[in-house]
């Protein structure tokens, strides 16, 4: 009975729309066609497929251990970009140099 109670419980916490955000994560290694350093901005190609990103102060940036910033991403950089879908576009929450 308690584990019925339980179960009761948690499986709708674990499905809850809350727990649904990270899906909205994504991840794209490609090469850097396009960088627009005043407004903060990058577009990465992977194969057939690119992709336009905001870079913001809050982006992490690393080439190997080091911290960089966008200034320090130069055309065909090939880079790792972890980013959120958001409804203004994306937004890159790091960018690694490779």
């Amino acid at each position: 009975m308690k584990r019925l109670l339980i179960l009761i419980i948690i499986l709708p916490l674990l499905y809850s729309p809350a727990l649904a955000d990270p899906a909205r994560t994504r991840q794209i290694t490609g090469v850097v066609t396009s960088i627009d350093v005043r407004n903060g901005i990058i577009t990465v190609r992977k194969k057939d497929r690119e992709v336009t990103i905001n870079i913001k102060d809050r982006t992490k940036i690393r080439k190997c251990i080091k911290r960089d910033s966008i200034r320090d991403i130069k055309l065909g950089d090939r880079v790792t970009v972890r980013y959120r879908e958001e409804d203004n576009g994306n937004r890159a929450t790091s960018v690694t140099i490779k």
